[in-house]
């Protein structure tokens, strides 16, 4: 391992490739991942890690950017 310090270099763990098989199995069958029609604005808002992360799935994934204004508008 040249060129790297002693005491930087990452453990190999299962739990990551464990996350990636779950997700990458929720796409194989189509089914939505989160329904934006459930979603309550002012809960996700109360937890501004988890409002940006829903909001960029709801933008990106699933293109419904008006839930997406909604949960912004609560957070603020």
């Amino acid at each position: 391992m040249a060129g790297m310090r002693q005491g930087t270099a990452k453990p190999m763990t299962s739990g990551g490739r464990m996350v990636r098989l779950g997700t990458a199995s929720l796409v194989q069958q189509g089914d939505l991942f989160i329904d934006a029609g459930k979603l309550n604005a002012k809960n996700i808002a109360k937890k501004q890690h988890v409002a940006k992360s829903i909001c960029d799935y709801l933008i990106y994934v699933d293109n419904n950017f008006r839930r997406a204004l909604d949960i912004a508008a609560e957070s603020t």
